[in-house]
């Protein structure tokens, strides 16, 4: 956790936290989204694959990993500290069910509900990473280990109660699950929203980002 970037990015005013993202991430990610997006398309077009190497390379990695580390995935608990709520001890939750996954990142128009930023699924992060012949953008392990571009784009699916926190049945319900981005699913760990004063994103189906479906076989034939 870095507190100095924290205090920069959210302030030490508990009631001027935004409320429909946990954190706002610097402008500069949007493109490096971009770097990657337009990587993968221009070496699927023809484009030279070295121009569309030397394009994905230019992503600010460790940039992006160091927000991550220091400031993403500890939002939420630096917010509710502000708050005087303690983060939640809870032991271990429960996995979503996989085949929920497409049907609830198209429903959210591939963005996540958090913070509104565009999304990728796994799948399609290594399809881009064999077109580009860069394992590096699926490889790793651990926040250094990783592309900094991956710890921002890889889309999960999230609880908005968490699962250890949930009572009665419905936990995997799709009203109980939302497309999030790594740092927002972090970030908000075990806390309730109501605990963070976090409103969710309206699902944004129509924003036209399919999240690199594009790349998927059967989505290529069926153009």
């Amino acid at each position: 956790m870095n507190l100095d970037a924290l205090r920069k990015a959210l302030g030490s005013d508990p009631t001027k936290f935004p409320r429909d993202v946990l954190v706002r991430a610097p402008d500069w990610f949007d493109s490096q989204v971009d770097f990657l997006i337009e990587a993968t398309a221009g070496a699927m077009s023809g484009r030279s694959l070295r121009e569309c190497q030397s394009l994905f390379r230019s992503i600010r990695s460790k940039d992006i990993q160091d927000w991550y580390i220091g400031v993403g995935q500890w939002s939420g608990t630096y917010r509710a500290s502000l708050r005087n709520i303690e983060r939640p001890k809870t032991a271990g939750g429960v996995d979503y069910p996989r085949q929920l996954r497409y049907p609830l990142l198209e429903r959210d128009g591939y963005r996540c509900r958090y913070c509104g930023s565009r999304v990728i699924c796994i799948d399609e992060l290594k399809t881009a990473a064999k077109i580009l012949e860069a394992p590096e953008l699926v490889g790793g392990s651990g926040n250094r280990g990783r592309h900094g571009i991956r710890l921002i784009v890889q889309a999960t699916l999230d609880h908005v109660v968490p699962a250890a926190r949930f009572e009665g049945e419905g936990v995997n319900d799709m009203k109980n699950l939302v497309t999030s981005c790594w740092p927002c699913n972090f970030g908000k760990a075990e806390f309730l929203l109501k605990e963070l004063d976090l409103e969710l994103v309206p699902p944004r189906s129509s924003s036209g980002w399919d999240g690199l479906c594009n790349l998927r076989p059967q989505r290529r034939r069926a153009r």
